[in-house]
């Protein structure tokens, strides 16, 4: 009933058997050693983070510094600036 029981495995069986536990524990090793570089890697990310939460906290804003646009929404330019930008457009386009 049970004849493969009864049956000791051959020599290649047994070797492949053996290489397949020898990668397999190497294999369990690198994993090891990647786990702990993931887990450095987390660590230095969140001591990061909080140092850069501590500065933040720790400096207070600076004043807001007027714009060169005087009053005018941002992204209108004056006369000048607008003569200044066309320049530039012409040379870049050849003309």
């Amino acid at each position: 009933m049970f004849a493969f029981l009864s049956r000791k495995p051959s020599p290649a069986v047994l070797e492949r058997l053996a290489e397949l536990e020898a990668t397999q524990n190497v294999l369990e090793l690198q994993m090891d050693e990647l786990k702990a570089l993931y887990r450095r890697a987390i660590a230095r990310i969140k001591a990061d983070n909080q140092e850069g939460a501590e500065r933040a906290e720790a400096v207070p804003p600076e004043p807001a510094v007027e714009s060169a646009t005087e009053g005018r929404p941002r992204g209108l330019l004056s006369p000048r600036q607008r003569e200044i930008q066309q320049t530039i457009l012409r040379r870049r386009a050849g003309g």
